[in-house]
């Protein structure tokens, strides 16, 4: 997580919930099997399809 500098090492079986709204997030590298289970709600529906929560132009979703 990046905002507080948080690297989190999760086992098989292990739940974390952060507000995804507030603390920009991403998954590193990774060799082997990995799933994930998303909870969402439409609170931010509309701020997503104006300007993508925020993220419209950040870098990491800009195309080379």
């Amino acid at each position: 997580m990046m905002e507080p500098g948080l690297v989190l090492r999760l086992r098989s079986g292990d739940a974390v919930a952060f507000p995804s709204h507030k603390v920009t997030h991403f998954n590193l590298n990774f060799k082997g099997k990995r799933a994930s289970l998303v909870f969402h709600s439409d609170k931010a529906g509309l701020a997503w399809c104006e300007d993508g929560n925020g993220w419209k132009g950040n870098k990491y979703f800009s195309r080379a």
